[in-house]
């Protein structure tokens, strides 16, 4: 029982000292960089400097989803769907009838 105390307690130390410890990695500082640059672009989450190509290929997709999911004139794709369930009258069950 000892040796599994040990032994856990040496697991842990080695684990936690590993993660406290950060290598600086170019390829993630610049990353990181771009996604911050980004964020500051565009706050809101849409693309950043799009181009008239993008909104075309935008506009063929959401059509092509329209027709394949039966989105029509004024369906609004992007939004989600609000589903209406009725109320159903339940009978009650009487114990003394079983």
């Amino acid at each position: 029982m000892f040796s599994r105390l040990l032994s856990s307690g040496l697991i842990w130390r080695r684990s936690f000292s590993v993660t406290c410890v950060r290598a600086k990695d170019p390829c993630y500082d610049a990353f990181v960089e771009k996604v911050r640059e980004y964020r500051l672009k565009s706050p809101d989450g849409k693309p950043v400097d799009p181009t008239p190509e993008y909104h075309e290929e935008l506009k063929q997709a959401l059509e092509k989803l329209a027709q394949n999911y039966g989105g029509g004139k004024d369906v609004d794709l992007l939004k989600f769907p609000k589903f209406q369930v009725p109320d159903i009258e339940i009978d009650p069950i009487s114990i003394k009838h079983l």
